[in-house]
């Protein structure tokens, strides 16, 4: 494949979902926010969304990973008492990052600022699903058929789906009306690519379609378009989505949006 694999790419990283318990932790913490503004978590509360019950507070100072590289944590009020369900972080957790900058709930996403984060160039903002669902990213909307190109494409659900398969599938024909797959809705219209891409996994058009989700259920996958591309591809677009499939047994859990990207000369 043409080109080094950046970690998880995109000036916008569709991250996964903040459902369930970090797994890096494994169960809630309990005490006041209050006792929790130590050394052990720099600057925490420098970004703060309260809605209800729910709580996220940005941590740019942490360093799990890196001096300043950052980190948020998720808090519920039960009892009278706050529980940390989660404490996450950027992709490309590198130092100087200050992931957790800022942050704002909009509806079903959590938008999470890294104005230091030097991948793959300056500024970075990651969403994070908060209801479960699996969200794909791309980092190009566009190829050329002439010098060819490649799309990453970051693939993003919840931790509790860590260790679940993951396939990505095409269509050149459009998102609507969606594939029905027992109780998920695939966007993508069934076509000639998309047998294509379920029969050839992990091909070189598509390398990393099929695979295991991280312990964060992440991964990435990527969509290669070679140099000299025939020239009646020109105009075409392309979409992709994901499905994720349990992995004791195959069944679809969920699947994602649709990610475009077309053809040019």
């Amino acid at each position: 494949m043409a080109g080094q694999r950046p970690a998880l790419p995109a000036l916008l990283a569709s991250e996964g979902c903040l459902g369930g318990k970090d797994p890096a932790y494994g169960r809630p913490r309990r005490g006041g926010l209050s006792s929790l503004g130590n050394t052990a978590f720099p600057r925490l509360g420098w970004s703060l969304d309260l809605s209800g019950n729910e709580l996220f507070a940005g941590s740019p100072g942490d360093a799990t990973f890196a001096s300043s590289a950052g980190a948020a944590y998720y808090f519920q009020l039960e009892g009278g008492e706050w529980k940390q369900l989660s404490k996450f972080f950027g992709s490309d957790p590198g130092a100087g990052g200050f992931f957790g900058w800022s942050l704002q709930r909009t509806s079903d996403t959590l938008v999470v600022g890294a104005p230091g984060s030097t991948t793959p160039t300056p500024g970075r903002v990651h969403t994070f699903s908060t209801d479960g669902a699996a969200q794909m990213s791309g980092t190009l909307v566009s190829l050329s058929n002439t010098a060819g190109g490649v799309q990453w494409l970051t693939l993003g659900t919840c931790a509790k789906h860590a260790g679940d398969f993951y396939l990505v599938l095409g269509s050149f024909s459009g998102t609507s009306p969606a594939l029905g797959l027992g109780t998920s809705s695939l966007p993508l219209v069934p076509d000639a690519y998309t047998l294509f891409t379920f029969n050839n996994p992990n091909g070189p058009l598509l390398p990393g379609s099929l695979g295991l989700l991280d312990a964060w259920g992440r991964a990435v996958g990527a969509f290669v378009l070679p140099p000299g591309t025939p020239q009646g591809t020109v105009g075409l677009t392309l979409h992709h989505a994901y499905l994720v499939l349990d992995a004791q047994t195959l069944a679809i859990e969920l699947a994602s949006n649709a990610v475009p990207v077309t053809i040019v000369p």
